[in-house]
């Protein structure tokens, strides 16, 4: 059966090589938010404040906020709250990431970090399918690879865009998040068949058989010990909000 991985020991040392501290209050937003804000309570002293899809906050303050009220360019907190904010593909375009910088900007504290991340497609796709299993969706379906493309902002963007905020000392990295581990392989086929990978909304009837059988002819190439991780590829930029 899948079993989803804790993502704690991972980002704790990723985020310790990137030099952030999780000691004071943390905002989580984007991509799978509130899963890593649950994880990455245990790396510091506060605790899990709320949770809720694209929203995850550390914090000892409480926290009431009704599910889609807050968004990465309007959070409606107050200026100088957190600490950290961790935004994992919280944007659509540049002009939505430069927005989500600017607000990351006004409610971090002076000296504080902002973490922006996105899927690095460039590096799925340069991989070998062994590494990241996805990579049958977007080489078998330029329909598919583009629906994904559309949602990505070029990279070099988030560095500039973080400057353009006001943020500096910027440094980027490379890191592999591990989302699940699947025992049998056969297992990962029939999750693949039931949820699809991002992007297989694009195919037809045909096409996703196409891609499973695919898939099922892979197994032996993707599971030479038996197990598949399913794995994505992020690449992530640190910026400090100058003191």
């Amino acid at each position: 059966m899948a079993e989803t991985r804790s993502q704690s020991a991972e980002w704790a040392e990723f985020l310790s090589g990137l030099g952030v501290e999780l000691a004071g209050p943390v905002l989580v937003l984007g991509d799978r938010a509130a899963d890593l804000a649950d994880a990455l309570q245990w790396l510091g002293p506060h605790s899990l404040a709320y949770a809720d899809g694209p929203v995850g906050i550390i914090s000892d303050e409480p926290v009431d906020l009704e599910s889609g009220a807050i968004s990465a360019s309007a959070t409606g907190f107050a200026p100088g709250l957190f600490d950290v904010v961790i935004l994992r593909h919280a944007w659509r375009s540049v002009s939505d990431a430069e927005a989500a910088f600017r607000e990351a900007y006004r409610i971090l504290r002076p000296g504080g970090t902002v973490v922006a991340a996105q899927l690095d497609l460039g590096r799925l796709m340069s991989s070998r399918t062994e590494r990241y299993p996805s990579r049958l969706l977007y080489a078998l379906s330029t329909a598919a690879r583009r629906a994904i493309e559309s949602r990505l902002i070029p990279l070099i963007d988030i560095e500039i865009g973080l400057y353009r905020a006001g943020f500096r000392t910027v440094a980027t990295a490379e890191v592999d998040d591990e989302v699940a581990t699947y025992s049998p392989p056969a297992e990962y086929v029939a999750a693949v068949a039931e949820r699809g990978w991002p992007g297989m909304q694009e195919l037809d009837g045909d096409a996703r058989t196409a891609l499973i059988d695919a898939l099922v002819a892979a197994l032996p190439l993707l599971s030479a010990d038996g197990q598949i991780v399913e794995r994505e590829p992020w690449h992530v930029v640190r910026g400090l909000r100058p003191a």
